[in-house]
């Protein structure tokens, strides 16, 4: 009985600990002159049939933006108000986008739909009630890695801070090439962009 019970609180120790990997969803506010954009992943209904999940990447107007959001996962992004073409894309191939007209200082819920019929896949935009129940079960997508620099600000750039504290120590640029390392060692940089991205680290 006692090994049972030993065995019975590791098997918890391991589900706690893995759950704990992602950063939990926390509730944002729009950047100055922004639009706050949340896409995320929670999995459908299966009846208890085993699915096999994708990753999905980002687009905005095209360009692809850094991560991939998979099940369980969302990203949150700052954009400027205006109409946006915001993609999501299967296997680096197959594409669902919606035009969505962003509006400053608003917030947008848009979630992946994976495995409908026929292995199709959707992005739809939700209410913000039903999107914050989605999201309480969500982590930062790929916060394993890199924690909150995966809140992306794209397309818009932030105000200033004004502040009298000490300037932080920047991050060297060893810790950021090896960031990018493991971020390629784990599928979210291809090669190239892991050599892109290393080039434009060294020649800051």
């Amino acid at each position: 009985m006692k090994h049972l019970f030993i065995i019975l609180l590791g098997l918890v120790t391991l589900f706690f600990s893995a759950c704990g990997s992602k950063i939990p969803f926390t509730q944002q506010q729009p950047v100055k002159n922004a639009a706050l954009v949340y896409i995320y992943m929670v999995p459908t209904q299966n009846d208890g049939i085993e699915i096999e999940y994708n990753a999905f990447n980002v687009r905005f107007n095209g360009k692809r933006v850094q991560g991939k959001i998979s099940p369980n996962e969302y990203m949150a992004y700052n954009l400027k108000p205006t109409q946006t073409k915001i993609s999501v894309v299967k296997n680096q191939i197959e594409e669902f986008a919606l035009d969505v007209v962003l509006k400053n200082q608003e917030v947008y819920y848009l979630k992946i739909t994976d495995n409908l019929d026929g292995g199709k896949f959707n992005l739809q935009v939700v209410q913000k009630n039903e999107a914050l129940k989605d999201l309480a079960k969500t982590g930062l997508a790929g916060s394993s890695i890199e924690g909150s620099d995966y809140i992306v600000d794209a397309l818009v750039s932030k105000p200033k801070k004004e502040s009298n504290t000490i300037t932080k120590t920047p991050t060297s640029k060893v810790e950021r090439i090896q960031k990018a390392y493991e971020m390629k060692d784990k599928g979210i940089l291809t090669e190239n962009e892991f050599v892109k991205l290393k080039t434009e680290i060294l020649s800051k």
